[in-house]
């Protein structure tokens, strides 16, 4: 089974890079704009589940 995971990378107070990784590898990252439009469908996913 593999869980995926969605990592920032901290700068003072706010995360300014975020990083979703998958099976190991990054299936996606940028800032934090991508947690209001991801492009991938597994962090699509992975948000609508995790924000019920």
């Amino acid at each position: 089974m593999s869980l995926p995971i969605c990592a920032t990378k901290k700068s003072a107070w706010m995360a300014n890079e975020q990083h979703f990784l998958h099976q190991g590898l990054i299936e996606e990252e940028g800032d934090a704009s991508i947690l209001d439009a991801p492009q991938s469908e597994r962090l699509q996913k992975f948000l609508a589940n995790s924000l019920k």
